[in-house]
């Protein structure tokens, strides 16, 4: 049986990629969510974060689906906070996890920057295969070819409620609560995609 793992941030595009697999996940059969938190990761991101999470993963219970979620901190030493692109050092972090007979999935999509990550990705992976005895395992990119307002059209369509995503890099707290920048990188482009749903509605 082959076993199926995830890289989630809890960001639309990954949690929307976890909620098609736990679909078809059993009990004899869950799907493995793996999160890595760098420690130098701005404190209100992560509480925010790991909410979001911790409501999908209410959520998904109410659904049926079953889920192993696993958190892994990283130091700032294995993962410098400057010129190391988000998609190498996930995909770093997740090779030593991964088991024989495994489906390994990343939710990046069109507009992530990945199309040469994914190739380097695809190269290392078949080689680090005869290292890590993973030899029948594989790598899957399901939404390299989907534009972002496409994800947030099939995350409203799937019910998942609102409050299981978080994407802002830099929240704020303004009278008590914790607000989105609206000015990061991951702002930005929320707010494009949903303009661009509604150009396409």
């Amino acid at each position: 049986m082959r076993k199926k793992l995830i890289v989630w941030s809890g960001g639309y595009d990954s949690t929307l990629l976890l909620n098609n697999l736990a679909k078809e996940s059993s009990k004899e059969n869950p799907v493995y969510a793996f999160s890595f938190i760098p420690n130098y990761i701005d404190s209100l991101k992560l509480k925010k974060e790991g909410q979001a999470q911790k409501n999908y993963l209410k959520y998904a219970k109410t659904k049926g689906y079953h889920i192993e979620h696993n958190i892994i901190t990283i130091s700032s030493s294995a993962c410098p906070s400057y010129g190391w692109g988000q998609q190498k050092s996930w995909f770093t972090f997740i090779l030593p996890y991964i088991p024989d007979e495994c489906d390994v999935y990343f939710g990046y999509v069109q507009g992530d920057c990945i199309w040469l990550a994914i190739s380097n990705m695809y190269s290392i992976f078949e080689k680090y295969k005869y290292l890590g005895s993973c030899l029948n395992s594989k790598l899957d990119f399901p939404f390299a070819y989907k534009e972002k307002w496409e994800i947030l059209r099939d995350c409203r369509d799937s019910g998942i409620p609102k409050n299981c995503f978080w994407t802002c890099e830099n929240p704020k707290k303004i009278k008590g609560q914790i607000r989105t920048c609206g000015k990061c990188d991951p702002c930005f482009h929320l707010k494009t995609a949903k303009f661009g749903l509604k150009l396409k509605e």
